[in-house]
């Protein structure tokens, strides 16, 4: 292969443009599509990689036997005790991330405050830009900020030796440190010690000296000649000689029979971001690892869809120059230097391609970046763009051979004799089948992604027509920094409700939509236990909500006593769970919170008020002030009713940051999360027709080339236009069908998985399946029409001679 032979296959390609312009974009979007891909995987298998010897550093992860029995990435803190008392070459680190709004020369801003223990700086490596870290980890008044953070709280990265305030309390800016990149799964925004006054004293103890709590992250640095197994048993050992197993309810005794109480792991800090156990929350981040291996997949089918795509130009391209290649071979070109002529120009072909692909790529990486949630750009170094480039000239070059290959194998094969006769030709039924194969692939692939964007645009569909027992347009949340029992949080409340587009307020726990995992033991009177969901609200909960009564009544504010209450509210659902033959039954019944009676006074009819993608769950309404989640509906613009609700915020929250959410966007956060995917889906989808069109297209056309003399027969023993019509399209239904064989199955069963991960589910069922296979057959449909008529008005004469 010589440059002589480029310069001749670049002379080749500019005197076709069209068809080589199709084959280099084709083959560009692959490329293209791809690369994007590999950004993505390289993005999320490089998570926590800058973090100083990370080989050593594990994540301890368990699995209570006698709970959920799900694996967590928490344990319980106590076990780090043992650890430092074994004597072991180790160092071990707890982490809990607190959510706090800090205030420092300016407004108030939410900060993420890591407190962890001071072998945190052994752990991860981390080194001070300046300050002293080991004063911010061991005094409760200090702490450090990230670069970010001190410019965001005081206007530029000065902030050594300055101070924040955090509620009435406030820290010594004692350390700056650098920013963690993007791709962390223990990100930092401020850190301070275990001991920090920002964390309330007995919200601490209750994590960190508890055996059964599973909300702090330990992490640990292993030494030499110790492994990640040996600690993990001596951690299960060390558990299972604690005394929670004394203080086991009988139900979870019986649950956990003769098994430890914690199965123990060690995870890899790498593994972290795709490990798919429950994430350790706190501020860990967690990945997906079907999206991954989803996104992995999409990208090199849809690199194969390319290069089917221009094996099927090349070979047309092939079967055009027979002649030409044929009156070569006789001139006494060696078969190795025709070979090689016809490499030469795929492999320029795939250069100019990848070429093209890495641009468009680098062009739409700020969009994929923002639909993805990674930040790809941070990719582009200078080290990288280099070490790319090299990457993309080999992996082109290897893709321009495969691509030849079959051309190539053509090209040798032509018998000159044959071909300058007019009876032979190159083309062979294994090639037949090949492209046809081909082609069978692009329409199945193209079905899959039709039929997956049709399900999730079908399941958004569904959520904004969803009955959630309430009209949530007319609703805004608010968190407050305290619940109703405080006068300023009392008196911001009626101040609200007194604006002139506000209807009415109420108040509950957590705001509706949001994740609420707060439950109580109810005791029946057959002193059964059973567990409930539980919501704190305020008496007129139900009647601002307008949510109307199965059965009895529900809250009123002019009869129920908030301050000691006696009454209970019950959902349906807790109807059955509860044993109750009916709500009618359930109505006027005592039950026992905390030793308490209550009677249950009301059951109120259906409704929504966590994320969708969560199963509703039995739940118990009742009364309370401590109740920081304010409800309020309005009437007219919400932007004016919020711009009104920020001017009171101001007036009695000052050092707080007001977060006022529409309750709508509340309840649909977690599903709309699919909106990116769905985008992503469309986008591909589009690029995988336009590919399946224009193979089906090249199809079509050396169809009607390799039958034209069958055609122009069948013409002159008396078959019709339609005749000929249905001889042509019986191939291409038959390759429909299959492609429909291989593609639907699959999209069907990807599609009912993607369905299954939402409580409420759109009734989807055949017919996203049926509309792709519809919209494909459309699309095979026009891309065979041209061909198939000019077969039907082939004039037989012309024909035969050609």
């Amino acid at each position: 292969m010589k440059f002589r032979d480029f310069r001749i296959g670049w002379r080749l390609l500019i005197q076709e443009p069209a068809h080589s312009l199709v084959a280099i974009i084709g083959l560009a979007i692959g490329f293209m599509v791809f690369f994007l891909g590999l950004s993505y995987i390289y993005y999320a298998l490089h998570f926590d990689r800058h973090v100083p010897e990370y080989q050593h550093i594990f994540i301890v992860k368990s699995l209570p036997n006698w709970e959920d029995q799900r694996w967590h990435e928490n344990i319980p803190t106590l076990v780090k005790d043992g650890l430092e008392r074994s004597g072991l070459p180790l160092h071990a680190a707890r982490l809990v991330v607190l959510d706090t709004e800090m205030r420092g020369d300016g407004a108030v801003q939410n900060v993420k405050l890591t407190t962890a223990d001071a072998s945190l700086i052994e752990v991860f490596g981390i080194k001070p830009v300046e300050g002293d870290l080991l004063v911010a980890l061991s005094r409760p008044n200090a702490l450090a900020l990230t670069v970010s953070t001190a410019r965001r709280l005081f206007g530029d990265t000065h902030a050594l030796g300055k101070y924040v305030h955090i509620k009435n309390d406030t820290f010594l800016v004692s350390a700056i440190i650098s920013d963690t990149p993007d791709n962390s799964t223990v990100p930092f925004s401020a850190v301070t010690g275990i001991n920090t006054l920002a964390w309330k004293a007995d919200e601490r103890k209750a994590i960190l000296d508890s055996w059964s709590d599973l909300s702090a992250r330990l992490y640990i640095k292993l030494g030499a000649n110790i492994s990640a197994d040996q600690i993990a048993r001596r951690i299960a050992e060390d558990a299972d000689r604690s005394p929670l197993r004394a203080q086991l309810k009988a139900e979870q005794l019986a649950q956990l029979g003769h098994d430890p109480l914690y199965e123990v792991k060690l995870g890899a800090l790498t593994d972290s971001f795709l490990d798919p156990v429950v994430g350790g929350g706190n501020g860990s981040r967690k990945g997906n690892r079907t999206i991954t291996i989803s996104v992995a997949c999409i990208a090199l089918f849809v690199l194969l869809l390319a290069i089917a795509n221009y094996v099927n130009l090349a070979t047309v391209r092939i079967i055009a120059r027979q002649r030409e290649i044929a009156i070569r071979k006789v001139l006494g070109a060696p078969h190795w230097r025709v070979v090689m002529q016809v490499l030469t120009e795929t492999i320029l072909v795939s250069l100019i391609a990848a070429g093209v692909g890495m641009l468009l790529a680098w062009l739409v990486l700020p969009g994929f970046s923002a639909l993805s949630g990674f930040a790809l750009e941070s990719l582009l170094t200078a080290t990288n763009f280099l070490l790319g480039i090299l990457a993309v000239l080999g992996f082109s070059i290897v893709i321009g051979l495969l691509a030849g290959f079959y051309p190539a194998l053509m090209t040798a094969k032509i018998r000159p004799s044959a071909i300058l006769a007019g009876r032979g030709s190159s083309v062979s039924t294994h090639g037949m089948w090949l492209r046809r194969s081909l082609t069978v692939f692009q329409f199945a692939v193209g079905m899959f992604f039709i039929s997956m964007a049709l399900t999730m645009s079908g399941q958004l569909q569904h959520i904004s027509r969803l009955n959630f027992g309430f009209d949530p347009d007319k609703f805004l949340s608010i968190e407050m920094p305290y619940g109703l029992e405080q006068a300023n949080a009392k008196s911001f409340s009626d101040a609200v409700r007194r604006l002139p587009s506000v209807v009415k307020t109420t108040a509950s726990t957590v705001a509706i939509g949001q994740a609420d995992f707060w439950n109580v033991d109810i005791t029946m009177p057959d002193a059964r236990v059973i567990k409930l969901d539980k919501t704190l609200v305020s008496p007129d909960y139900f009647n601002v909500y307008e949510i109307a009564p199965l059965a009895g009544r529900l809250f009123d504010a002019k009869i129920d006593n908030v301050d000691n209450p006696s009454v209970v509210v019950i959902d349906a659902l807790a109807v059955t769970r509860l044993g109750f033959s009916s709500p009618t039954a359930a109505v006027g019944q005592f039950i026992k919170v905390k030793d308490k009676p209550l009677q249950i006074i009301g059951v109120n009819q259906p409704v929504r008020t966590q994320s969708l993608l969560m199963d509703a769950a039995p739940r118990v309404f009742m009364l309370s002030l401590e109740t920081p989640s304010l409800s309020v509906k309005f009437e007219g613009d919400p932007a004016i009713v919020s711009a009104a609700i920020t001017h009171l915020w101001a007036q009695h929250f000052p050092q707080n940051i007001l977060q006022i959410k529409p309750v709508r966007n509340l309840l649909e956060r977690g599903p709309r999360q699919i909106e990116p995917m769905l985008i992503i889906v469309s986008i591909v989808m589009c690029i995988v027709i336009s590919l399946a069109f224009v193979g089906m297209y090249i199809l079509s056309a050396y169809s009607l080339q390799r039958r034209s003399k069958e055609i122009v027969l069948r013409k002159l023993y008396g078959a019709m236009g339609r005749d000929i019509a249905q001889l042509l399209s019986y191939e291409f239904i038959v390759l429909i069908v299959v492609s429909a064989l291989l593609g639907l199955p699959v999209a069907y069963v990807m599609g009912e998985s993607l369905l299954d991960e939402f409580a409420e589910r759109a009734a989807i069922g055949p017919w996203a399946v049926l509309a792709a296979l519809v919209s494909a057959s459309i699309v095979a449909m026009i891309s065979t029409i041209r061909h198939t008529r000019v077969a039907m008005h082939m004039s037989p004469a012309s024909a035969l001679r050609g």
